[in-house]
Parts: structure tokens; sequence; C-alpha cells
């Protein structure tokens, strides 16, 4: 079984938590990688998330935290919500 690995930058305009991290995590650009696997399919290649973490730097340390494809749409979902004035 193959696997892959795709990274993304997300930005946050508001500080936000996460369960794993103690205390809120400030604004900012932030590295999402998601880890995925191939599946056999008989007509065509298909991919599945097996894992999706965020990199969070604080005070010179990089911390490497899960978070699921719906935490962080939630989390990209309320911080659009606050800057749109909601």
């Amino acid at each position: 079984m193959a696997t892959r690995t795709t990274q993304r930058f997300v930005t946050f305009k508001h500080p936000f938590a996460l369960e794993m991290v103690d205390g809120l995590i400030p604004a900012g650009v932030y590295l999402i990688e998601t880890d995925e696997e191939s599946i056999d399919a008989a007509s065509r290649l298909a991919w599945r998330k097996v894992a999706t973490t965020i990199h969070i730097r604080a005070n010179g340390l990089v911390q490497v935290v899960p978070i699921t494809s719906a935490q962080l749409d939630e989390l990209l979902l309320r911080d659009e919500h606050r800057t749109a004035g909601g």
C-alpha cells in the first residue's frame, strides 16, 4: 500500500484553541500535513486520509498536533465568521 503526505498552509486571523494545546494559539499561518494511503480500487487510484496534523510554533519549538478534518474546518469557519463581524 502506497502512502503520501500533502502539505498546505492555512491562515487564522484570530487566536484559536485546540483541546491538546494549553491556552490560546495566536493568529497566524500554520502548516497542515495530511497523510493518506492508497486504496485498492479496480478502476482508479483512490486515497484515504489516515492522519492530519497542524504545526504550532511557540517559544522556538514546533508542536505537531493531531487534528481531524472536521475540527480544522470548524476552526476555519469560526475564524472567518469572526472576521465577517459575526
